[in-house]
């Protein structure tokens, strides 16, 4: 898996990776940074940030509150784009964000991988629901 530069706000340097999983409460798409250190990794910091609503394949707001600079790192490494679209929580305003789903498979095989088949099983759950 890729490692990434991440200039903080505070002009550090750190290095990541991309961790892709669901949230549990709606399977929206969770991205989140690990920091790497050598052998050691720890979280570092969520991506995305879970604001409800519907939910839009390979779409999630960035959650810009914690780290004002998720933007320009999710541009720079080709890993979305901003729809111009934004949600108010509290606040902050998170700008909404479609992923580019080659990147991420890329950055993240298994969580992309895990994330496709819970789409497959929403999929399958809904077309049951209609055939009724």
């Amino acid at each position: 898996m890729e490692i990434l530069e991440l200039m903080t706000s505070q002009g550090n340097v750190v290095m990541v990776r991309i961790k892709i999983t669901t949230y549990t409460d709606n399977g929206y798409i969770y991205i989140g940074l690990v920091s790497v250190d050598g052998e050691l990794e720890e979280p570092f910091a969520d991506v995305t940030v879970n604001l409800g609503g519907d939910a839009i394949e390979y779409c999630g707001y960035l959650d810009t509150g914690n780290l004002p600079e998720l933007e320009a790192f999710i541009t720079e490494n080709g890993i979305g784009e901003h729809t111009g679209f934004t949600k108010k929580s509290g606040y902050n305003e998170y700008p909404f964000y479609v992923f580019n789903a080659r990147r991420l498979q890329a950055l993240c095989p298994q969580g992309v991988a895990q994330y496709e088949q819970m789409l497959r099983r929403e999929q399958q759950v809904y077309e049951r629901q209609q055939s009724r």
